[in-house]
């Protein structure tokens, strides 16, 4: 069964077009979804032609231009703690909202995050089961699209250059001064 994928109600038309809805859990199934317009292009986790690799060449052409020019470059590499395990479906959902996703599909995905449930088992014991208020499913094909929308405008907060790979960031800014690029820093 295949359905259309969402298109922004703005103008701007995003590259996907359909997927699969019966193939959804095979996690060996590439998803173009993840290739959407509207995720911040320097994000390289969970996208098609993207990886640690991508990021790791962007930052070090960056900073081997920023020294050719004779400038210091100052890099800030921020991993978020369990990411995944924090995002707030409530926000998730005004964010998809703003990104152009229908009611019908809103309700699916707000029916996605509803009545989950954890427990823990050791040896023999489990514990009761407990209710899950934030976080993506992990080990889901669709956990990993819902962290990346979550996130991604953690780019433009900052006037300083973000390269990503999923919940790992780094900042970048380069000056001929370091305490320029430390006042710089601070202020962002």
């Amino acid at each position: 069964m295949c359905r259309k994928k969402f298109e922004s109600n703005s103008n701007k038309k995003h590259k996907i077009d359909y997927y699969d809805l019966d193939d959804l859990d095979n996690k060996k199934h590439k998803i173009d979804y993840y290739d959407l317009d509207t995720l911040f292009a320097g994000q390289h986790g969970f996208r098609n032609g993207h990886s640690c690799e991508t990021a790791l060449h962007e930052l070090i052409s960056l900073v081997n231009v920023n020294r050719d020019k004779r400038l210091i470059s100052l890099l800030l590499f921020i991993d978020f703690r369990k990411a995944f395990d924090l995002v707030d479906s409530r926000l998730l959902l005004r964010k998809l909202f703003h990104y152009g996703f229908d009611a019908s599909a809103l309700n699916l995905i707000a029916n996605y995050f509803t009545d989950r449930f954890q427990t823990v088992k050791y040896d023999k014991k489990r514990s009761p089961l407990m209710s899950i208020k934030l976080g993506v499913p992990q080990g889901s094909v669709l956990g990993p699209l819902f962290f990346l929308i979550f996130i991604n405008d953690l780019a433009f907060i900052s006037e300083l250059v973000c390269k990503m790979f999923a919940d790992d960031t780094t900042l970048v800014d380069a000056d001929e001064h370091l305490e320029t690029l430390i006042r710089r820093f601070k202020k962002n």
